[in-house]
C-alpha cells in the first residue's frame, strides 16, 4: 500500500474513500482494492479546518511555490480519476475467465469458534470439539473465487437450474420469491454497466443451493465451491444492505448450506446476524404493506429465519435471539393462493402446508430450549419441571398426530411423494426427534446417557460369554431406563427407516447425523435390553444400513475413528450377545427362582446341568440378596451364567423384564400361596415345592386363580417318583392284593433330617402348618396317588414329645442356648447344627443374616416351638379306606413302613433312608436309600419279594425322574405322576383337617374345610 507523507492517519484507502465502504487497511492490498482489482494507496488530503490550523511558512506561502501546489492538486485529481474511470471499466466489462485475478479463499477459520458441544466424549473422545467438528466444510486449495469480475455461469445454464430450484426447493421453503427473482436474474445479465453485487451474490447462493440440495454436489466440488467462495466473499455487504431484504435472504440461504456440514458453526454464527437484520428491518412486525405480495414475501422470510433461529440454538443449547413475545406476525397461513411452502403427493390427495408445521415445531423447540437450557428452568422445583416436561411431551404428540398420517410411513412417503419432499419431511422429522430425545435425556451427544449406555460393556451389568452368548444384564448395576422408553424407539424407528431407504444426499447426511446417531444408539440399546422383542430383525437391518453411512461418512470426513461410532460397535456386539441368548432361549422354557434357600438348589443346578439345552433360569427372587448373590455364584460355576435379581418387593418388576414362561416357587410355606397367585395373574404357569399352601383360605385363593387365569400350578410330590413308590401304585393297580381296605402308615424322622425342622422356620406352625402339613403332605399324597382317592374324614392327635425346652428341663437339662452359632453350650450337643463348620450353609445362611435375621441354627430345645413332634392320624377315604398314620421326628433311623390290607392279600414296604441335613452336602444324597424291601402276601399263597430296579439320585431315585418330567422331553406317563393343585390340595387338607382335629379334638370332615373336585 502506497501511503502519502502525513496521510498515516488516514482510516481509509482512496477507493474505500471514494466508495464510502469499511477499508481494513490491510497491506499491500485492503480487500476492496483486490476485489476491484485496483492499485491500493492512500493520498494525503487535507481538510479546510485542518488547513486554517496549519502553520504555513512563508517560504511556502509565497508566490514562487503556488505553482508546486497546484501540481500537487493536479496530481491528485488526475490519480482519482484513474481510479474512478478504472472502476467503470471494470464494472461495465462482461465477465471472462481469462484472466484470474487473486480472491480471498474461503477459510472458515476467519470466523469466530463456537464450541458447540462441550463433552469430549463425543466424536472423538482425545478433544473437546464441536458437534461434528471434524473436518473442513471446503477443500480451501480449490477455492479460486474469482469475484474480482462478479462473474457468473453463461445464461442458459444458470436459467436452467434457477428454474429447477424454485420448481422444486424453492417452492416448499419459500425464501426468495420466483418472478422477481428471475426478473433479477435476467437484469443482472443485461448490459448494465454496473452490475450489483448482492444479486450476484443472491444468484451465486441459489446455484449453490440447487447444486447442494437438490443435486447432492460434493462439498469438493469446484462448481459448488466457487458458487460459495463467491457468496462468503460479500459476507460484509450482506450483513450492510439495507436496500431491501435480499442480503437477509441470502444470508438465511447460507445459513440453511452450512447447516448441511461437518461443522455447523458457520449458520450458529450467521443466523444470529441474519435475525438482528430481520429485526432491524421490521419483519417481526405485522405492519401493513402497500404491496400484499411483498407483505406476504417478508412474513415467509420471518418464519424461514425463526425457523433456523431455534434450529440452531438446540442444537449449540445457546439462546435464540428471536423472541416470541417480540413478534406479532401470525403462523404461516394454513391454505395459500400460489401454494407456496405446500407438499403435496403425486396424486393430489395429500396436500400439507411445510412452511406452517415447521414453524409450529419450532415454537415447540423453543420451549424445550426454555425447559432444559435456560437459567430459568434451572431454578424449576422438581414438580415444576416435571409438569413443563409434560406439557411439552402433549405439544409434541399433538404436532405429531396433526400431520398426515402418510408422512409417518416411510413406504406411503417413498411411494406418493417427490425425493425433495422426502427429503424436506425427513430434515422435520428429524427435528421432531431431535426434541423428543432431549427431552428424554436419549439425545447421542449428552453425556449421561453415553455413559449409561456404556454400562453395558461392563462384565457386572452383562457378563461376557465366551461362545457370543453373554449373561443376561444385572439391572441392579445400571440406572432404568428414560421415560417414555417405547415412545422414543417407536419414533426413532422411522427417523432410521427414511434416512436408511430415502436416498438422501450428502447434505442431508450432515444435517440429520446427530439425530441418526442417537436413533441408531436407541435401537442398540433397546436390543441390549429387549432381545427377545418381534423387532429385533427389522431393527438390525437398520442399524447395519445405518451403521454403514456413519462408515463411509468417518471415512471421508475423518483420519481418526468417530468416538461415538466406537461406543455403536461396542453396544452391537453386545446386542449380538443378547440376541445371541435369547435365540437360544427362545428354544428353551425360562424360568424364574423365588425363595434362593437350600431347596431352590435343587431345581437351578439341574436347569444349569442336565436341562441346559431345554430349559434356562432367567431371574432369581428372595427377601435376602445375599442368598440370592451365592445362588448366582452356584450358577456361574454351573457354566449357566449369572442372573438378574429382584427383592421380592419387585417381583411384579421381575415377571415384566424377565418374562419366565414358568416360575418356580421354595420360599418359606406361608408365601407360597402370594406367589403362585400373582404367577398365574401375570400368566406363567407355576412350579411349586411342596406343600402348596398351608391353610384352607389360602388354598382357595389358589384355586380361584387358577380358574380366573387358566394357569397351570405343578406340586413337586417327588415320592411318587420313586421307583419302589411307583412299583407299589402298579402293584395295587393291578390288583395284586384286591381292593385295599386299610393301610398303616409309620414314617420315622431321624434326630438329623427330622431334628432340623425344629431348627430353622418350620418349628413355628404359623409358617409351615407344623409337620402335618409341610412334611406329612409327601405320605398322604402318596397315600391318595397309590389308592386313587380322596380323604373324606379326618381325626388325630399330636403332641411335643421330645424336642422345646420344657421336654429338655423334663429330663434333666440344665444348660440352654438359643442358637449354635458362638454358643460353648451348643459345642457339646450333638442336635446343634455348626454352620461356620459347613460352606454351603455358612454361605447361604450365616453370611446372610445381616439381611433378615434369619437365624438357620436355632437350638431344638429352645422356646418358640409350636410344632408336633409325635402325631398319629385316622383317615376315612371315599373309597371306603381307611388309614392309620404315625409320625415320629425323633427316631433312630429315618425311613418309613407302609402296610396295605387288601381282599386278596396283604403288601408290606419298608425303607431305609440314609440320614442328612437339608443343604448340607450333595444334595443327590439326601433321601438316598441304605436299603427298602417289598414283600406281596397273597392269600393262600407263599409270600414273595418284589424286585425294583434301583434308582440313582437323591429321595430314592425320585428327584432324578421328577426332574426330568419337569424340565426334560415330555413324555407319556402311564402312572400319572405329575401333581396338579388339585393333588396339592388333596395332600395338604388332610394334614389342615388333622391340625383341626388335634385343636378341637374332634373328627374333621374334609369337605367342610373345602370341597376338592375329584380330578
Amino acid at each position: 500500500m502506497k501511503v502519502a507523507n502525513h496521510a498515516r492517519r488516514r482510516k481509509a484507502c482512496d477507493l474505500c474513500v471514494s466508495r464510502k465502504i469499511k477499508c481494513d487497511l490491510a497491506k499491500p492490498t485492503c480487500s476492496n482494492c483486490k476485489l476491484y482489482g485496483v492499485d491500493c494507496s492512500i493520498t494525503e488530503v487535507t481538510s479546510p479546518a485542518t488547513a486554517s490550523r496549519r502553520r504555513v511558512p512563508a517560504s511556502e506561502a509565497s508566490p514562487a511555490n503556488s505553482s508546486s501546489t497546484a501540481s500537487r492538486d493536479d496530481t491528485i485529481e488526475s490519480r482519482l480519476a484513474h481510479i474512478e474511470a478504472r472502476l467503470d471499466q471494470i464494472t461495465a466489462k462482461k465477465p471472462s475467465g481469462s484472466s484470474p485475478h487473486d480472491a480471498t479463499a474461503l477459510n472458515f477459520q476467519n470466523f469466530p469458534e463456537i464450541r458447540v458441544y462441550k463433552a469430549s466424549d463425543m466424536w472423538n473422545e482425545a478433544t473437546t470439539l464441536p458437534c461434528l467438528g471434524i473436518s473442513p466444510q471446503f477443500p480451501t486449495e480449490i477455492m479460486l473465487a474469482q469475484t474480482g469480475k462478479l462473474e457468473l455461469p453463461p445464461f442458459q445454464e444458470v436459467m436452467g437450474v434457477l428454474e429447477r430450484y424454485f420448481n422444486s426447493y424453492g417452492r416448499y421453503m419459500p425464501l426468495f420469491d420466483k418472478e422477481s427473482f428471475m426478473r433479477m436474474a435476467v437484469d443482472w445479465y443485461s448490459e448494465k454497466e454496473r452490475k450489483e453485487l448482492i444479486p450476484w451474490a443472491a444468484i451465486n447462493l441459489v446455484l449453490a443451493m440447487a447444486y447442494r440440495i437438490m443435486d447432492d454436489v460434493p462439498i469438493e466440488e469446484l462448481k459448488l465451491a466457487q458458487c460459495m467462495s463467491n457468496v462468503q466473499s460479500v459476507t460484509t455487504e450482506l450483513m450492510a444492505w439495507s436496500g431491501d431484504i435480499l442480503g437477509l435472504q441470502v444470508l438465511l440461504g447460507m445459513v440453511i448450506l452450512f447447516q448441511g456440514t461437518t461443522n455447523p458453526q458457520l449458520a450458529i454464527v450467521l443466523i444470529g446476524s441474519a435475525i438482528r437484520l430481520a429485526q432491524s428491518m421490521g419483519l417481526p412486525s405485522a405492519r401493513a404493506f402497500d404491496d400484499p405480495d411483498e407483505a406476504a414475501q417478508r412474513r415467509r422470510v420471518f418464519w424461514i429465519a425463526y425457523i433456523l433461529d431455534k434450529d440452531l440454538a438446540l442444537r449449540a443449547k445457546a439462546p435464540y435471539t428471536q423472541f416470541d413475545a417480540e413478534t406479532d406476525l401470525e403462523l404461516p397461513e394454513q391454505c395459500v393462493d400460489d401454494d407456496m411452502g405446500i407438499i403435496e403427493s403425486f396424486t393430489g390427495m395429500i396436500r400439507f402446508n411445510y412452511l406452517r408445521a415447521r414453524s409450529e415445531l419450532a415454537i415447540i423447540q423453543g420451549k424445550v430450549h426454555n425447559f432444559l437450557y435456560s437459567r430459568t428452568a434451572q431454578r424449576l422445583s422438581q414438580e415444576q419441571r416435571a409438569e413443563t416436561k409434560v406439557r411439552i411431551e402433549q405439544l409434541l404428540s399433538n404436532w405429531r398426530s396433526a400431520l398426515p398420517q402418510e408422512l409417518l410411513r416411510s413406504d406411503k412417503l417413498f411411494q406418493d411423494f417427490s425425493t425433495i419432499s422426502v427429503h424436506l419431511v425427513m430434515n422435520m422429522y428429524n427435528r421432531y426427534l431431535e426434541c423428543l430425545y432431549r427431552i428424554h435425556g436419549t439425545f447421542a451427544f449428552d453425556e449421561t446417557w453415553i455413559d449409561r449406555a456404556r454400562c453395558y460393556l461392563s462384565p457386572a451389568v452383562i457378563p461376557t460369554g465366551d461362545d457370543g452368548i453373554d449373561g443376561r444384564i444385572n439391572q441392579k448395576e445400571i440406572s432404568p431406563l428414560p421415560s417414555a422408553w417405547s415412545h422414543c424407539v417407536e419414533h426413532s424407528r422411522l427417523g432410521l427407516e427414511l434416512s436408511a431407504f430415502g436416498r438422501e444426499p450428502e447434505y442431508s447426511t450432515w444435517l440429520h447425523a446427530c439425530c441418526n446417531l442417537s436413533g441408531l444408539i436407541v435401537l442398540l440399546v433397546n436390543i441390549i435390553e429387549f432381545p427377545d422383542q418381534p423387532s429385533v430383525m427389522s431393527d438390525w437391518s437398520l442399524i447395519v444400513r445405518i451403521r454403514n453411512k456413519f462408515e463411509q461418512m468417518n471415512a471421508k470426513a475423518s483420519k481418526e475413528p468417530f468416538f461415538l461410532l466406537q461406543v455403536a460397535h461396542e453396544l452391537d456386539r453386545k446386542a449380538s450377545g443378547q440376541t445371541n441368548m435369547a435365540e437360544t432361549q427362545a428354544t428353551r422354557k425360562r424360568y424364574a427362582v423365588v425363595g434362593t434357600g437350600g431347596r431352590s438348589s435343587f431345581f437351578y443346578s439341574a436347569i444349569a446341568t442336565e436341562y441346559s439345552k431345554t430349559s434356562c433360569i432367567v431371574a432369581l427372587c428372595d427377601t435376602n440378596q445375599t442368598r440370592m448373590n451365592y445362588a448366582n455364584s452356584k450358577l456361574k460355576s454351573l457354566g449357566h451364567g449369572e442372573v438378574p435379581t429382584y427383592l421380592a418387593s419387585n417381583f411384579d418388576q421381575m415377571i415384566k423384564e424377565s418374562k419366565p414362561d414358568e416360575v418356580i416357587i421354595t420360599t418359606i410355606d406361608r408365601t407360597h400361596n402370594i406367589y403362585i397367585v400373582r404367577a398365574l395373574e401375570l400368566g406363567c404357569n407355576v412350579i411349586t415345592e411342596k406343600p402348596m399352601t398351608i391353610d384352607a383360605p389360602r388354598c382357595k385363593d389358589i384355586f380361584s386363580a387358577v380358574e380366573r387365569t387358566g394357569q397351570k400350578v405343578r406340586v413337586t410330590f417327588n415320592y411318587r417318583y420313586a421307583p419302589h413308590n411307583t412299583k407299589v401304585f402298579e402293584l395295587l393297580r393291578s390288583g395284586a392284593i384286591g381292593k385295599v381296605t386299610s393301610v398303616h402308615f409309620e414314617w420315622m424322622l431321624n434326630t438329623s433330617h427330622g431334628a432340623d425342622y425344629f431348627r430353622r422356620w418350620h418349628r413355628d406352625k404359623r409358617n409351615s402348618g407344623g409337620l402335618l402339613v409341610h412334611k406329612s403332605t409327601h405320605h398322604f399324597d402318596l397315600v391318595n396317588f397309590w389308592l386313587q382317592t380322596r380323604p373324606q374324614t379326618v381325626f388325630a392327635t399330636g403332641d411335643l414329645a421330645f424336642y422345646g425346652r420344657e421336654n429338655a428341663e423334663k429330663r434333666g437339662e440344665t444348660k440352654f442356648y438359643t442358637r449354635a452359632h458362638g454358643s460353648e453350650v451348643a459345642k457339646t450337643d450333638p442336635f446343634a447344627l455348626h454352620l461356620d463348620e459347613n460352606p454351603q450353609l455358612k454361605a447361604m445362611y450365616l453370611d446372610a443374616e445381616h439381611e433378615d435375621a434369619y437365624y438357620r441354627d436355632q437350638s431344638v430345645f429352645g422356646d418358640g416351638i409350636s410344632i408336633e413332634d409325635t402325631m398319629n392320624v385316622l383317615v376315612k377315604y371315599r373309597n371306603g379306606a381307611s388309614l392309620s398314620y404315625s409320625l415320629t421326628a425323633y427316631a433312630p433311623w429315618e425311613g418309613f413302613r407302609v402296610s396295605f390290607n387288601g381282599t386278596g392279600g396283604r403288601l408290606e414296604v419298608e425303607v431305609v433312608e440314609n440320614s442328612y441335613v437339608n443343604s448340607g452336602g450333595d444334595q443327590a444324597h439326601e433321601g438316598s436309600l441304605e436299603s427298602r424291601k417289598i414283600l406281596l402276601r397273597p392269600l393262600f399263597e407263599k409270600p414273595r419279594e418284589i424286585k425294583v430296579e434301583d434308582g440313582v439320585g437323591a429321595h430314592g431315585g425320585g428327584d432324578t425322574v421328577l426332574l426330568n418330567d419337569l424340565f426334560g422331553t415330555p413324555v407319556s406317563d402311564e402312572y400319572m405322576r405329575a401333581a396338579s393343585h388339585i393333588d396339592g390340595a388333596a395332600s395338604i387338607l388332610t394334614g389342615i383337617a388333622a391340625n383341626r382335629s388335634i385343636a378341637t379334638g374332634q373328627a374333621i370332615n374334609v369337605d367342610d374345610i373345602l370341597l376338592v373336585p375329584s380330578s
